[in-house]
């Protein structure tokens, strides 16, 4: 039948696809890595101010130099892939480089920790978090980035349009020196985890995040850099580059990257970076099963009045921000007190959540 024969030749191109990752060599790390023929295409030059976060490392082996991205974490640290600071001699980290003839800043690094778990072959827990010798200077051109909030643990971003920004190689076969001048960027979609599989059947893992390459990709050189999103107006960190196609990251093969969320407590337990667990300053979401708002007490229809939060979202009940600033002015911010009435009793007590929280679901999600 000819739906036989499709599958037939559909599992004789899969077998080969993996035969041709098992005969992959490693040369100097990663087997994915180290070929010279990649490059950022479609790439935009950054402006000053457009990704402060960004880092330049220049890691010095015993045999070799070699450039790779970062991200600045917090005041004395920068998060980077530990496929590029492995058997590091020197290391100097460059802030505020958004062009290479204009560096801010100039920091040499003291100690380098690579994840316990990290894969020099499979390149699983490809993270490694570099301490400063000396605190960064903050400026408009180099700024702290901004850690996802643990809300977003196990969130897949599927379809979420990202920013990945590099020094890394522009064009292929060109011989470029790298860092090339210019700070680039390009915009790139995050894909499912399911149809990364088929391009990296060996390598890829749950801790990963892939993006596509059609509008561009992430080179030599570009291995540590941050992959961005912006959500709520805000731009947070899901990404680390890790590695692309082996044979050119214009041949439309993903892009593969440490997912951040995965490694949330690893971060903060070794770094300065900002603390993402839950407080009273983080938004959280309480059911209200009657699918009403509570005003004064009693039930406000969503359609009533002029009320707005942030991201409210209809779940099969309506969700409400507690601890956000609310227009409408009858609507009460309700706090522990003694005596409750029944409405009330909807609310958390403070520092302890309620049994009907809920992590917020993220914008243009649709909840579970």
């Amino acid at each position: 039948m000819a739906g036989s024969s499709s599958w037939d030749q559909f599992g004789f191109v899969l077998a080969a696809a993996v035969l041709c990752c098992c005969l992959i060599t490693p040369t100097s790390g990663n087997p994915l890595l180290d070929v010279p023929d990649r490059r950022i295409n479609n790439g935009v030059e950054a402006g000053p101010t457009d990704i402060p976060f960004a880092a330049g490392v220049l890691v010095t082996r015993p045999s070799q130099t070699y450039f790779c991205g970062g991200t600045l974490i917090s005041l004395r640290h920068i998060l980077t892939s530990a496929n590029c600071v492995d058997g590091y001699r020197t290391i100097t980290v460059m802030l505020g480089a958004y062009d290479m003839t204009m560096v801010q800043d100039f920091i040499t690094v003291s100690s380098v920790l690579v994840h316990p778990n990290f894969s020099s072959f499979f390149y699983t827990n490809d993270l490694a978090i570099l301490t400063l010798s000396r605190p960064a200077q903050l400026s408009e051109r180099v700024q702290i980035v901004q850690l996802p909030s643990r809300l977003y643990i196990g969130h897949s971003f599927n379809n979420y349009e990202t920013t990945i920004a590099g020094w890394g190689q522009t064009g292929s076969n060109t011989g470029e020196v790298i860092p090339v001048r210019r700070l680039l960027y390009f915009r790139a979609r995050v894909i499912t985890n399911t149809s990364c599989l088929i391009s990296f059947p060996l390598y890829l893992s749950s801790t990963n995040i892939c993006t596509s390459t059609g509008e561009g990709a992430a080179c030599v050189g570009d291995e540590g850099g941050p992959v961005t999103v912006t959500e709520n107006g805000q731009t947070i960190l899901i990404g680390v580059h890790s590695y692309g196609f082996s044979m050119g990251c214009e041949r439309s093969w993903p892009s593969v990257h440490t997912r951040i969320t995965e490694y949330l407590t690893w971060i903060e337990n070794n770094s300065d970076a900002p603390n993402t667990e839950l407080n009273e300053n983080t938004p959280t979401c309480v059911v209200i099963p009657s699918a009403s708002m509570i005003v004064s007490g009693a039930p406000l229809s969503p359609a009533q009045g002029d009320v707005s939060a942030p991201s409210v979202h209809m779940c099969a009940s309506t969700i409400v921000f507690v601890g956000r600033l609310i227009r409408q002015a009858r609507l009460l911010m309700i706090s522990a007190r003694p005596k409750r009435s029944s409405a009330e009793l909807l609310m958390p007590e403070p520092n302890r959540p309620h049994p009907n929280t809920v992590p917020c679901c993220p914008t243009n999600v649709a909840c579970t």
